[in-house]
């Protein structure tokens, strides 16, 4: 058998041929799936890392929207008074519109609620040793704290805050930072072209007319209400 092996060209044909293509076609199979793995495992990396991205943006689109929201309102003239009538219409409006909101509450100076944003009965509570009333209460301008389990919503929260904040009326005649500050913002949105010198003079009524005009259909009076 082993001499009709040897001799006979048909089963040496067979044989090489088995050897030649087999070994070939099982490299080719191994590189393929070998380079099939790592295209998988790319395409994983990038869809993960697309996922990632959007998740950082939509984080930040609802980190900023709280921020405006909470700097909106402690900007705003009627709750510098600390009166609770007042102060539960916007309260309530955000509330309601703010599905992700669980709570809002304004307090005063000693950490006291004076509003429960739900309009419901309010309870007395004091907030003051709480990280967050303090670095409000000493200036911060806007303060994140994470809340995981706070018994008053029974689920994770992140809790903003920020002072309250009585922002002077600013007319023809005002001098100061506030002023610096506002030509700036005008001159940011094109209705201001004069130099940026903290002096309230007629070229900032005007740029504060021009404002008033598009944005409000109060008087265009010039004047910068707090």
């Amino acid at each position: 058998m082993k001499n009709l092996f040897v001799k006979s060209l048909r089963f040496r044909m067979i044989t090489f041929v088995l050897l030649g293509v087999v070994p070939p076609m099982l490299l080719a199979i191994w590189y393929a799936s070998i380079d099939a793995a790592n295209i998988i495992r790319h395409e994983a990396k990038e869809n993960l890392s697309l996922r990632a991205q959007d998740l950082a943006d939509n984080v930040s689109r609802w980190d900023q929207m709280n921020v405006l929201a909470v700097r909106s309102l402690s900007e705003h003239p009627l709750f510098a008074n600390m009166d609770e009538k007042q102060h539960l219409p916007n309260l309530s409006t955000i509330y309601r519109l703010y599905h992700e909101v669980y709570g809002l509450t304004t307090l005063d100076l000693q950490g006291n609620v004076i509003t429960e944003g739900s309009g419901g009965i309010k309870e007395p509570s004091n907030h003051s040793k709480f990280n967050y009333f303090q670095r409000a209460i000493n200036g911060e301008d806007i303060v994140r704290e994470s809340s995981i389990s706070d018994d008053s919503f029974k689920k994770p929260a992140i809790i903003f805050a920020s002072p309250i904040r009585k922002l002077p009326t600013l007319k023809l005649g005002t001098k100061g930072s506030s002023v610096t500050k506002l030509q700036k913002k005008l001159q940011e949105r094109n209705y201001y072209q004069g130099p940026i010198n903290g002096i309230y003079d007629i070229h900032t009524a005007n740029a504060v007319r021009s404002y008033q005009s598009e944005y409000f259909r109060s008087t265009m009076n010039g004047i910068t209400d707090p």
